[in-house]
């Protein structure tokens, strides 16, 4: 079963196929093992992947590899959340950079000639009070600049929880490449 799964896995992706650490990992890991690699190369980067697999007996059980599992899952978590935040910040921006373009437009207006100020409502122009579209205009970029703000925070202190758990992650990969070893000088030992 884990050969088919490998083989499945790597036909999908052969720069995954061909990556050392993946062949090495891969032909010694259970079925189970295995899938949660593949979920996690597509959600993590190689150095938390390398955190969970860095030995060719891998398994689940332990207590230190299943906090290590978690601390994966809360990176992907972090990362993801950190994501939605840069896609409303990028959102922000622009609606920013429109309304600023829009009270430039604004400001060349003339009142004394007959110039008029139209605002879409639905599918209708509705004709508007140039000071009125000045103010809503102007409102509406405070508005902007504090949620951009707010949500540019919001990043910043993802990414700090994100490199936390990162880590975290790379203490419980020391931790159990620790247990191993003591494992395998155990086992040399009575050999």
């Amino acid at each position: 079963h884990t050969t088919a799964t490998t083989k499945k896995l790597t036909a999908t992706n052969p720069s995954v196929q061909s990556h050392p650490r993946f062949r090495s990992i891969v032909g010694s890991c259970s079925a189970e093992s295995t899938r949660f690699l593949w979920s996690t190369i597509h959600r993590c980067n190689w150095l938390v992947v390398t955190a969970i697999f860095t030995n060719r007996t891998v398994t689940m059980s332990s207590p230190l590899e299943k906090k290590l599992q978690q601390a994966v899952e809360d990176i992907e978590t972090l990362r993801a959340e950190r994501t939605k935040h840069l896609k409303t910040v990028q959102h922000l921006d622009t609606q920013l950079q429109e309304n600023k373009l829009v009270a430039q437009e604004l400001e060349l207006v003339d009142e004394t000639e007959e110039e008029v100020v139209y605002k879409m409502v639905g599918p209708t122009l509705v004709k508007q009070d140039l000071e009125e579209s000045k103010t809503n205009v102007a409102k509406r970029i405070e508005y902007i600049t504090k949620e951009l703000a707010r949500y540019e925070r919001l990043v910043k202190t993802s990414q700090e929880n994100e490199n936390e758990a990162e880590t975290k992650a790379l203490k419980l990969k020391g931790q159990i490449e620790a247990e191993n070893l003591k494992k395998q000088q155990a086992a040399a030992g009575k050999a």
